[in-house]
Protein backbone atom coordinates (compact mmCIF):
# COMPACT_ATOMS: atom_id res chain seq x y z
CA UNK A 1 0.00 0.00 0.00
CA UNK A 2 2.74 1.86 1.22
CA UNK A 3 4.81 1.49 -2.58
CA UNK A 4 1.31 2.23 -4.24
CA UNK A 5 1.00 5.57 -2.56
CA UNK A 6 4.77 6.56 -3.40
CA UNK A 7 3.97 5.50 -6.77
CA UNK A 8 0.90 8.03 -6.59
CA UNK A 9 2.52 11.11 -5.11
CA UNK A 10 5.40 10.76 -7.72
CA UNK A 11 3.12 10.82 -10.67
CA UNK A 12 1.26 13.85 -9.28
CA UNK A 13 4.54 15.33 -8.92
CA UNK A 14 5.68 14.78 -12.47
CA UNK A 15 2.06 15.95 -13.93
CA UNK A 16 2.73 19.54 -11.94
CA UNK A 17 6.47 19.71 -13.11
CA UNK A 18 5.16 18.74 -16.70
CA UNK A 19 2.49 21.43 -16.20
CA UNK A 20 4.41 24.58 -14.77
CA UNK A 21 7.09 23.84 -17.36
CA UNK A 22 5.47 25.13 -20.22
CA UNK A 23 4.32 28.60 -18.45
CA UNK A 24 7.83 29.21 -17.54
CA UNK A 25 9.48 28.86 -20.70
CA UNK A 26 6.66 31.11 -22.35
CA UNK A 27 7.34 33.53 -19.83
CA UNK A 28 11.10 33.17 -20.71
CA UNK A 29 10.44 33.53 -24.63
CA UNK A 30 8.42 36.58 -24.13
CA UNK A 31 10.88 38.53 -22.60
CA UNK A 32 13.39 37.87 -25.34
CA UNK A 33 10.50 38.60 -27.76
CA UNK A 34 11.31 42.50 -28.55
CA UNK A 35 14.82 42.31 -27.89
CA UNK A 36 15.17 39.75 -31.00
CA UNK A 37 13.27 41.96 -32.79
CA UNK A 38 15.71 44.52 -32.24
CA UNK A 39 18.77 42.58 -32.36
CA UNK A 40 17.19 41.30 -35.94
CA UNK A 41 17.98 44.99 -37.22
CA UNK A 42 21.12 45.66 -36.08
CA UNK A 43 24.95 44.45 -36.96
CA UNK A 44 26.84 46.80 -34.24
CA UNK A 45 25.68 47.77 -30.53
CA UNK A 46 27.52 50.91 -30.10
CA UNK A 47 26.94 51.11 -26.63
CA UNK A 48 25.38 47.68 -24.85
CA UNK A 49 25.10 50.25 -22.12
CA UNK A 50 21.69 51.78 -23.48
CA UNK A 51 20.25 47.96 -23.99
CA UNK A 52 20.54 46.94 -20.41
CA UNK A 53 18.65 50.37 -19.37
CA UNK A 54 15.81 49.45 -21.83
CA UNK A 55 15.94 46.16 -20.63
CA UNK A 56 17.47 45.73 -17.31
CA UNK A 57 16.58 42.08 -16.47
CA UNK A 58 19.66 41.04 -19.79
CA UNK A 59 22.96 41.45 -20.46
CA UNK A 60 24.34 42.35 -23.53
CA UNK A 61 27.50 41.72 -25.50
CA UNK A 62 29.08 42.70 -28.73
CA UNK A 63 32.48 40.87 -28.74
CA UNK A 64 34.39 38.37 -30.77
CA UNK A 65 35.04 34.59 -30.05
CA UNK A 66 38.03 32.40 -31.52
CA UNK A 67 36.10 29.07 -32.97
CA UNK A 68 38.31 27.27 -30.97
CA UNK A 69 37.38 28.83 -27.31
CA UNK A 70 33.39 27.59 -28.11
CA UNK A 71 31.95 25.62 -25.48
CA UNK A 72 28.77 26.54 -23.72
CA UNK A 73 25.56 25.64 -25.45
CA UNK A 74 24.72 29.06 -26.40
CA UNK A 75 27.92 29.89 -28.30
CA UNK A 76 28.09 26.08 -30.40
CA UNK A 77 24.65 27.36 -31.98
CA UNK A 78 26.86 29.52 -33.82
CA UNK A 79 28.40 27.15 -35.74
CA UNK A 80 25.25 26.45 -37.69
CA UNK A 81 24.22 29.99 -38.44
CA UNK A 82 25.10 32.27 -40.95
CA UNK A 83 26.70 35.86 -41.17
CA UNK A 84 23.06 38.06 -39.58
CA UNK A 85 21.34 35.01 -38.02
CA UNK A 86 20.01 34.80 -34.80
CA UNK A 87 19.97 31.29 -32.76
CA UNK A 88 16.85 29.62 -30.60
CA UNK A 89 17.08 30.73 -27.28
CA UNK A 90 19.22 28.26 -25.53
CA UNK A 91 19.87 26.97 -21.95
CA UNK A 92 23.12 26.35 -20.71
CA UNK A 93 24.09 23.76 -18.39
CA UNK A 94 24.34 26.13 -15.59
CA UNK A 95 20.93 27.32 -16.01
CA UNK A 96 21.66 30.20 -17.53
CA UNK A 97 19.97 31.18 -21.20
CA UNK A 98 20.26 33.54 -24.02
CA UNK A 99 20.58 33.57 -27.50
CA UNK A 100 23.44 34.95 -30.28
CA UNK A 101 23.17 37.00 -33.27
CA UNK A 102 26.09 36.10 -35.80
CA UNK A 103 26.99 39.33 -37.54
CA UNK A 104 30.67 38.62 -39.30
CA UNK A 105 33.08 35.72 -39.70
CA UNK A 106 37.36 35.65 -40.46
CA UNK A 107 40.21 34.36 -39.30
CA UNK A 108 43.42 36.18 -37.52
CA UNK A 109 45.06 36.30 -34.14
CA UNK A 110 42.88 37.23 -31.10
CA UNK A 111 44.26 37.88 -27.79
CA UNK A 112 41.95 38.36 -24.84
CA UNK A 113 43.33 39.90 -21.07
CA UNK A 114 42.25 41.85 -17.71
CA UNK A 115 43.68 44.94 -18.19
CA UNK A 116 43.99 48.57 -15.60
CA UNK A 117 44.57 51.46 -17.68
CA UNK A 118 46.02 53.99 -15.46
CA UNK A 119 46.28 56.86 -17.59
CA UNK A 120 50.16 57.33 -16.02
CA UNK A 121 52.92 58.51 -18.33
CA UNK A 122 55.63 58.91 -15.39
CA UNK A 123 59.02 57.33 -15.91
CA UNK A 124 58.73 54.59 -13.01
CA UNK A 125 54.94 53.71 -13.32
CA UNK A 126 54.90 53.52 -9.26
CA UNK A 127 50.65 53.49 -9.02
CA UNK A 128 51.13 50.53 -11.53
CA UNK A 129 53.33 49.19 -8.28
CA UNK A 130 50.97 50.05 -5.72
CA UNK A 131 48.30 48.49 -7.67
CA UNK A 132 50.01 45.39 -8.82
CA UNK A 133 51.40 45.44 -4.67
CA UNK A 134 47.25 46.08 -3.55
CA UNK A 135 46.20 42.57 -6.06
CA UNK A 136 49.15 40.76 -4.31
CA UNK A 137 47.73 41.29 -0.91
CA UNK A 138 44.34 39.68 -1.94
CA UNK A 139 42.50 42.48 -3.74
CA UNK A 140 40.12 41.17 -6.68
CA UNK A 141 41.63 42.38 -9.91
CA UNK A 142 38.14 43.38 -11.15
CA UNK A 143 37.67 45.52 -8.09
CA UNK A 144 40.97 47.29 -8.52
CA UNK A 145 39.95 47.86 -12.45
CA UNK A 146 36.75 49.63 -11.32
CA UNK A 147 39.23 51.55 -8.27
CA UNK A 148 41.61 52.75 -11.04
CA UNK A 149 40.73 52.26 -14.54
CA UNK A 150 40.99 55.37 -16.34
CA UNK A 151 38.98 54.18 -19.17
CA UNK A 152 35.66 52.70 -20.23
CA UNK A 153 36.91 48.85 -19.64
CA UNK A 154 37.90 49.44 -16.15
CA UNK A 155 33.82 49.75 -15.26
CA UNK A 156 33.36 46.18 -16.60
CA UNK A 157 36.26 44.69 -14.07
CA UNK A 158 38.84 45.10 -16.41
CA UNK A 159 37.49 42.74 -19.25
CA UNK A 160 38.99 43.15 -22.47
CA UNK A 161 37.27 40.50 -24.57
CA UNK A 162 38.78 38.98 -27.55
CA UNK A 163 40.29 41.55 -29.73
CA UNK A 164 42.21 41.22 -32.86
CA UNK A 165 45.85 41.63 -32.43
CA UNK A 166 46.28 44.12 -34.87
CA UNK A 167 43.94 46.88 -33.25
CA UNK A 168 46.37 47.07 -29.98
CA UNK A 169 49.89 48.37 -29.88
CA UNK A 170 52.51 46.39 -30.15
CA UNK A 171 54.31 46.80 -26.48
CA UNK A 172 51.22 45.54 -25.19
CA UNK A 173 50.49 42.55 -27.50
CA UNK A 174 54.62 42.29 -27.00
CA UNK A 175 54.08 41.82 -22.61
CA UNK A 176 51.05 39.89 -23.30
CA UNK A 177 53.13 37.04 -25.34
CA UNK A 178 56.26 36.91 -22.67
CA UNK A 179 54.34 36.50 -20.11
CA UNK A 180 52.66 32.96 -19.27
CA UNK A 181 48.74 32.53 -18.56
CA UNK A 182 46.90 33.44 -15.63
CA UNK A 183 49.90 35.79 -15.01
CA UNK A 184 49.31 39.47 -13.40
CA UNK A 185 52.25 41.75 -14.53
CA UNK A 186 53.04 45.86 -14.99
CA UNK A 187 53.75 47.03 -18.54
CA UNK A 188 54.25 50.57 -19.90
CA UNK A 189 53.58 51.58 -23.72
CA UNK A 190 55.02 54.43 -25.09
CA UNK A 191 51.74 55.43 -26.83
CA UNK A 192 49.81 55.37 -23.26
CA UNK A 193 51.78 54.83 -20.57
CA UNK A 194 51.06 52.34 -17.77
CA UNK A 195 49.01 49.04 -17.93
CA UNK A 196 48.59 46.00 -15.10
CA UNK A 197 47.69 43.50 -16.63
CA UNK A 198 46.11 39.64 -16.20
CA UNK A 199 46.48 37.02 -18.63
CA UNK A 200 43.29 35.29 -18.41
CA UNK A 201 43.47 33.53 -21.90
CA UNK A 202 46.38 31.92 -24.15
CA UNK A 203 46.66 33.67 -27.47
CA UNK A 204 44.24 32.37 -30.44
CA UNK A 205 44.93 31.87 -33.70
CA UNK A 206 42.44 30.55 -36.28
CA UNK A 207 38.29 30.87 -37.57
CA UNK A 208 36.79 33.29 -35.35
CA UNK A 209 32.86 34.89 -35.50
CA UNK A 210 31.80 38.68 -34.08
CA UNK A 211 29.02 38.12 -32.49
CA UNK A 212 26.04 40.27 -30.44
CA UNK A 213 25.34 37.77 -27.37
CA UNK A 214 22.02 38.39 -24.88
CA UNK A 215 22.16 36.89 -21.62
CA UNK A 216 18.98 36.60 -19.25
CA UNK A 217 20.46 38.13 -15.83
CA UNK A 218 18.53 35.43 -13.91
CA UNK A 219 18.44 31.69 -14.79
CA UNK A 220 15.92 30.23 -16.75
CA UNK A 221 15.10 27.60 -13.75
Amino acid sequence: MKNKMNKIYLLIGLIFINSCSPKLSSIIKNDFTQIRNDIEKIEVISDTRDYEIEYPKFNFYQTKIPVSEIKTKIEKSTLKLKINEISEIIQNDDNSCGFIKVVGKDNGTLLRVKYIYLKDQSENGELAKKVLSEYKNGKSFSSLAIKYGKDGNGKKGGDLGWMQKSMLVSDFVNAVSEHKLNAVFITNTDAFGWYVIEKTHNIAKGNYLEIIKVKRKVNCR
